[in-house]
């Protein structure tokens, strides 16, 4: 999720790193771990260790144990260290994003990574009635089976890596500028687009915020705005038809037909609308700043949005700090639920024909729309407004749930050639447990680990503690009436893993949006796509994923 080195510059700093590094031990009683840093740190992994180190069990079990934890921001560091083999590679376990990619590799004939679905998936939390599988978040797990080319679904689930944060992505919003305008918390793309043509209408009249743009990012991490493309494209065509767009699956069947759906389109569309340079709501200095200074501009009032991920929050800790010492106004930023897309109430006639009804020539579909999305909220159907059916109303609450999350995408793994293996699987087991899950919160001020856990009932007094921030990313995951529907990564289907199938044959589409003089709009990408997948291609791309046509 941060900066992206080169193989090459990554290769030759991790051989500097190991040049260097003092000989460590490399016995059974040793775990040796790897933490890349995504913007949570290490300190989790330090708490962890520490309690682990705790257990009654783990010291009767390991009685000379001693763990030591390697850090660094460089991708492909981990992963570059286990491909060295045994005489190259010390480290017995890794938290990465390389664990898809991992699991296709091979070491004189054998996979280089351990399989965890007996010694870790199937096996129950220490001192828990639960199996791992069934605590881990039921969406994060699913999209971590391993889904080797030709998989057809009837096979037994099995997992080469296990997730290790959840890494909720949306939009951050300033809570305090938003209420000087006397705008409330977008509920639809409509809204949330209209929220920002009132601002800039504003011209830099509000002494809250003298700005005519909203929303800002910055040049480490342009790929966040993507993060939020599958939601409003899900939310629109449902969760089970993205999962059935990268199976190659529409109407039942294989085909190419895939590119044809419409939430591809829309989301795009919402993205035009919200970064095209004409509109204006994209702040100039937008894809060139350092992420650092991006984040503190933000906290610092001079942006309303902020599409990024729940890192964000533990990343500005110190600048928060340094910001109160200097009496610095350091401004409220959340994170909001994914506004729904507003197109979707061409799948809700009954919300069309409420506003058609309503007698007010003001209120539009989007208006009703907004209010059934506040019903849902409060999980109850009969604050919709009257006339929309029950069925709707679950459509906009089906569209509600849906998340993107990171989860998915991290990775921790074991080599196969591990020397302190049977510790890894069993650390790996211990950070399901209870006391896990508050050290893991606890380090990163209010970040999770993947696994179904409700602080806010089982540890009031943690709860209290962590950000306002988090404290509002908790509540949505905890939410027993409304619970997240996280989306897979692509990745883990063979379809695009082999197959080279995505969602759009152009990359980088929200800075094509935002580049002056730029003619490119939604439905140009959408075509594009369709046209960029011939009959051979489709076949390749079937044949390369060993899928049926």
């Amino acid at each position: 999720m941060k900066k992206l080195l080169t193989v090459f510059l990554a290769a030759a700093l991790a051989l500097t790193i190991v040049g260097c590094a003092p000989k460590v031990r490399d016995d059974v009683q040793f775990l040796e771990i790897y933490v890349l840093d995504v913007g949570y740190g290490k300190d989790w992994c330090d708490a962890i260790a520490d309690e682990f180190k705790k257990q009654d069990w783990v010291k009767e079990k390991y009685p000379n144990l001693d763990i030591g934890i390697q850090f660094n921001d460089i991708v492909s560091y981990g992963a570059s260290k286990v491909e060295g083999g045994p005489a190259a590679n010390s480290i017995d376990l890794i938290f990465d994003e390389q664990g898809s990619t991992m699991a296709d590799k091979y070491l004189n004939g054998e996979r280089i990574v351990c399989d965890l679905t007996e010694v870790v998936f199937n096996q129950k939390v220490p001192g828990e009635d639960v199996y791992y599988k069934d605590k881990m978040l039921p969406s994060i797990r699913d999209s971590s089976r391993y889904l080797a080319a030709g998989y057809t679904g009837e096979e037994e689930a099995q997992y080469f890596y296990a997730p290790w944060y959840i890494g909720m992505a949306g939009i951050n919003y300033n809570e305090e500028i938003l209420d000087a305008f006397n705008l409330e918390v977008p509920l639809t793309t409509d809204q949330w687009l209209d929220s920002m043509e009132v601002i800039k209408q504003a011209n830099g009249s509000n002494p809250a915020y003298p700005y005519t743009y909203s929303l800002l990012q910055s040049k480490d991490a342009p790929n966040y705005c993507e993060y939020l493309m599958p939601v409003w494209w899900a939310q629109y065509s449902g969760s089970d038809e993205y999962a059935n767009f990268y199976s190659g699956i529409v109407n039942g069947r294989r085909s190419k037909d895939i590119f044809k759906n419409m939430g591809r389109l829309y989301n795009l569309e919402v993205m035009e609308e919200a970064f095209r340079y004409d509109n204006g709501y994209l702040s100039p200095s937008s894809f060139q700043q350092d992420y650092m200074i991006t984040q503190t501009q933000v906290i610092s009032g001079e942006a309303v949005y902020y599409i990024c991920g729940d890192w964000f929050d533990r990343e500005m800790i110190g600048v928060r700090e340094e910001m109160e010492e200097a009496n610095r106004t350091v401004y409220n930023t959340k994170m909001m639920r994914t506004p729904i897309v507003s197109a979707i109430v061409e799948k809700t006639p009954s919300i069309v024909s409420v506003a058609e009804n309503d007698g007010d020539p003001d209120t539009d579909a989007d208006d009703i729309l907004a209010e059934v999305v506040k019903a849902v909220d409060a999980n109850d159907y009969s604050q919709a407004p009257e006339g929309v059916t029950e069925t709707d109303y679950e459509t906009i609450a089906d569209a509600r749930r849906v998340t993107m999350a990171l989860g998915s995408f991290s990775s921790a793994y074991v080599p196969s050639y591990a020397t302190a293996k049977d510790i890894a699987f069993d650390f790996l087991l211990f950070m399901a447990t209870d006391i896990a899950q508050d050290a893991y919160i606890r380090a990163t001020n209010g970040a999770s680990l993947p696994f179904t856990y409700n602080v806010k009932e089982k540890n009031p007094e943690l709860f209290e503690s962590i950000s306002p921030y988090q404290q509002v990313r908790q509540e949505y995951f905890i939410s027993e009436s409304l619970p997240l529907d996280i989306l897979p990564m692509p990745n883990m289907f063979p379809l695009a893993r082999y197959g080279g199938v995505g969602a759009y044959t152009w990359s980088n589409i929200y800075t094509t949006f935002s580049a002056s003089g730029n003619t490119r709009h939604a439905q140009d990408f959408y075509d594009a796509t369709i046209a960029h997948w011939t009959d051979q291609k489709w076949r390749e791309a079937l044949a390369a994923a060993a899928l049926p046509a």
